[in-house]
């Protein structure tokens, strides 16, 4: 049977989710009648049903097992249709027209009709079920009335019709009234749980998104990894370290205007090599770290600072990125933190090379901002 296990993304797809389900419900609905065909026998055998035949329990068995097949092809065309609820719905309330005409009692089963469409959760549908069922009893009572009349002696037919369309319509408009009702409170209930799933959805996408870049943050990356940790590692996994050189400057000289364009620029330059092997966060103001599922990372780091130095901005005319890289290749004992770990060492020991290599003071040029 279709699952309803996963939680939709809005009101609209639960809707079409339910109507999947009820749909293929009602297949399982429609193979259980199929055995009041043999129910209703043992039931003449016993002696209980005394009025009726075995011909009808087998025009009941039949007609269920060609509404059965009948429907079945519905679901499979149009699973997400109300067709096959529809249709089982109209020829089931037929078929109970035809098991009172035999004399056989399903004064209770007449409500269940509406009961079934008003799990479809659909106004619509509701009201035209229970008109019909409405006028499946009124046709029911018409038919069985001159047999019930003269069982009673005391009425004429249209006094037993009367008495008895009188009294199937209090109990249909009630029963209509308090259905109604109920598919009301049960929508109302699941678009509001749904919104609710929606708007947490929401602020844990914020908690776990960058605003400026919109990667995944450090919370993000730490999630991701416990998530990794919960299953084998894979041997083409690779962690990369990145930081962006001369941030701290631009933003001091030329502005965090400047300073997120440099930003958004390495994460182009990263994203362009390495989007489709695996997934990049921002871990802080000029650190970035990915995860990459690929044998040829090599290649990829390549290509991540030939894009670097290809890059020019509008405030910016050069991007320099310090790398450092650990793959389940090279340290095949190693976690995703462990790899994490070692890939942080490699990219600030290539910081540090590359700062000495430009003749920049680190230290120098750090107390030489924070004393402005």
């Amino acid at each position: 049977m279709t699952s309803l296990n996963q939680m939709p993304s809005s009101y609209d797809e639960f809707l079409l989710q339910n109507r999947k389900y009820i749909n293929a419900s009602f297949l399982y609905i429609i193979l259980t009648c199929i055995l009041t065909g043999p129910a209703i026998g043992l039931g003449i055998y016993a002696g209980i049903f005394t009025h009726t035949s075995y011909g009808a329990c087998v025009i009941i068995s039949v007609g269920m097992l060609i509404l059965y097949f009948g429907c079945l092809y519905m679901y499979k065309k149009w699973p997400y249709k109300a067709y096959t609820s529809f249709l089982a719905i109209f020829v089931m309330n037929i078929l109970l027209v035809y098991m009172s005409y035999e004399k056989i009692n399903v004064n209770v089963t007449w409500f269940l009709m509406p009961l079934l469409s008003m799990l479809l959760l659909s106004s619509k549908i509701y009201i035209i079920s229970c008109l019909f069922n409405y006028a499946m009893i009124l046709l029911s009572i018409w038919l069985t009335a001159p047999y019930m009349s003269a069982m009673s002696k005391d009425e004429t037919v249209l006094d037993y019709f009367k008495y008895e369309a009188a009294a199937r319509t209090i109990e249909t408009f009630i029963m209509a009234v308090v259905g109604y009702e109920i598919g009301r409170l049960i929508s109302f209930y699941y678009r509001s749980l749904i919104e609710d799933k929606q708007k947490e959805n929401v602020l844990l996408k914020m908690a776990l998104t960058d605003e400026l870049t919109k990667l995944g943050n450090r919370r993000c990356l730490d999630l991701d990894v416990a998530e990794f940790n919960n299953h084998p590692i894979p041997d083409n996994i690779c962690v990369m370290s990145f930081d962006l050189n001369g941030l701290k400057i631009t933003n001091d000289t030329w502005g965090h205007r400047a300073g997120d364009e440099l930003i958004n620029g390495a994460v182009q330059c990263i994203l362009k090599a390495m989007e489709r092997f695996g997934k990049l966060y921002r871990t802080g103001g000029d650190e970035f770290v990915a995860i990459i599922f690929a044998r040829n990372f090599r290649l990829i780091e390549k290509a991540i600072i030939e894009n670097a130095e290809n890059w020019r901005g509008e405030n910016n005319n050069r991007l320099a990125l310090s790398i450092g890289v650990a793959s389940r290749i090279d340290y095949p004992d190693a976690s995703i933190a462990e790899l994490q770990k070692i890939s942080d060492e490699i990219m600030y020991k290539n910081k540090e090379e590359y700062y000495k290599e430009n003749g920049i003071d680190r230290n120098a040029l750090y107390n030489k901002y924070q004393e402005q």
